[in-house]
């Protein structure tokens, strides 16, 4: 298998270059921040994946380092950190890749058996403790985030309002950071969790794209699954997923309207502006 074409800038570092000489690029693709996502493979079918990037792509990277040092030895099937490295402005993360298919992709499996998976693959992220978790996301480093996005004039204002029954970006803001304290802070949620993030290989099943992850409340990820559910299998089937669950789980829909309007944060970012941060 030879590369299809040379992914490295002028400056790459060195030591990712060694690192990844006996492998080749299959894939390359360009993630929404801007970062550049290199998917490489060895002889043996071997999977290493290289994301680089500058600005707000260099603070998601670095984050997700983070995430993956901190479940490095936890029961979880997740990527594994290879090598980081800042270079010319540029963060470099180069890390293991999972094999297997999104869940949302499966064919050979009817879509209740994969909600069922996906409640047991939940369950089983929910019940992990880990010692540190410190640097990790939380709800209120995500508020400050959408506080700090919102001053600089990176949502599109009149985009959120149209979505959100004439309701501006700051007093739905301000409706999050009053009702925060009645969110948990003790469970490890995703953050991201939907049925692409989640990769099944047979029985088995891994975790992607852990930049979110951290202590918090499970609607977090309730709110997200919904959403990538209706897009995916129907509306009908979020309530297919929530019978596979743990009996003593009984959602609450005000805490996942809640982390819904978080998200609309996200879906009207101005990511042009956004993506020139840091």
């Amino acid at each position: 298998m030879k590369p299809c074409y040379n992914p490295f800038p002028m400056s790459s570092p060195i030591t990712i270059k060694k690192k990844l000489e006996n492998y080749s690029l299959v894939n390359k693709v360009t993630g929404r921040l801007g970062d550049s996502i290199c998917r490489f493979e060895d002889g043996r079918k071997n999977i290493l994946y290289l994301k680089y990037g500058s600005g707000a792509a260099r603070v998601s990277l670095q984050q997700e380092t983070v995430v993956l040092e901190k479940l490095e030895g936890s029961r979880l099937r997740v990527p594994k950190k290879v090598h980081q490295e800042i270079n010319n402005g540029q963060f470099y993360l180069l890390m293991t890749g999972l094999s297997g298919v999104p869940a949302n992709k499966l064919r050979d499996r009817s879509k209740e058996d994969i909600l069922r998976l996906a409640s047991a693959a939940m369950n089983e992220f929910h019940s992990v403790v880990l010692s540190d978790m410190d640097d990790l996301y939380s709800l209120q480093k995500q508020l400050d985030i959408i506080h700090y996005n919102i001053r600089m004039g990176f949502i599109k204002n009149d985009d959120f309002k149209k979505s959100n029954n004439g309701k501006d970006p700051q007093s739905i803001y301000e409706y999050l950071k009053n009702n925060m304290e009645s969110m948990c802070r003790d469970v490890l949620i995703h953050g991201d969790y939907c049925l692409p993030n989640i990769l099944v290989n047979g029985a088995d099943y891994g975790f992607i794209d852990l930049g979110e992850c951290g202590l918090g409340d499970p609607h977090k990820d309730y709110s997200t699954l919904e959403v990538s559910i209706k897009r995916n299998f129907g509306e009908k089937y979020i309530q297919v997923f929530y019978e596979h669950m743990d009996s003593r789980v009984q959602p609450d829909s005000n805490k996942i309207a809640y982390f819904k309007l978080i998200d609309q944060f996200g879906y009207h970012l101005d990511i042009e502006k956004f993506k020139a941060l840091g």
